[in-house]
């Protein structure tokens, strides 16, 4: 069974369509973000980093996707290419960056 998630919420792709685990279809209903409790705006951002996309997408710089992570480490996806990694907290956007640095070598 294949298994993703939906603001947080664990989803399984079953009989064809994604099903929230007590059966009931996602996209029927949205559900709210499980970390700030607040549903999708209208152009479907999670709430708690919607104006960051606003930011970046008004000064030129475009999204593509986006998730705040749910109480995890979420990201953004830019149309060059690049990502930007929203880290939970301050420790672990210390360990991503060292992790980054050892693999590029540095």
């Amino acid at each position: 069974m294949i298994k993703s998630f939906s603001h947080g919420h664990l989803i399984e792709f079953r009989n064809n369509k994604w099903h929230y685990q007590n059966g009931e279809l996602v996209g029927e209903e949205n559900k709210p973000c499980k970390n700030c409790n607040k549903y999708p705006n209208e152009k479907g951002y999670d709430n708690c980093i919607a104006s960051l996309i606003k930011a970046l997408n008004d000064s030129g710089i475009e999204t593509v996707a986006s998730c705040c992570g749910h109480g995890k480490s979420g990201n953004i996806a830019l149309r060059d290419g690049r990502e930007l990694i929203i880290a939970k907290d301050y420790k672990t956007a210390r360990l991503y960056e060292k992790l980054i640095r050892k693999q590029n070598g540095k």
